[in-house]
């Protein structure tokens, strides 16, 4: 028996409207390392040493969702 694996070609996306101050963001798909993830505020793609990163450590490999903190809070 032959094992298959499906990867989505699709891009998963989280958006935030901040009201006030904010630097902490959940979300909830599937990562494999933090160079994985981009962050933008605004048009402004941050760089990696711009925030932190904390997940849930998937039992098949990488993350399971997580937690993105900016280093400076996003501000409205």
């Amino acid at each position: 028996m032959v094992d298959h694996v499906t990867v989505s070609s699709d891009y998963p996306l989280e958006s935030y409207t901040v009201v006030g101050s904010q630097s902490a963001f959940a979300f909830t798909f599937t990562v494999f390392e933090k160079a994985n993830i981009h962050v933008k505020v605004g048009e402004v793609e941050l760089a990696q040493s711009a925030f932190t990163f904390t997940g849930s450590t998937s039992r098949v490999g990488g993350y399971q969702g997580g937690t993105v903190t900016l280093n400076t809070a996003a501000t409205d």
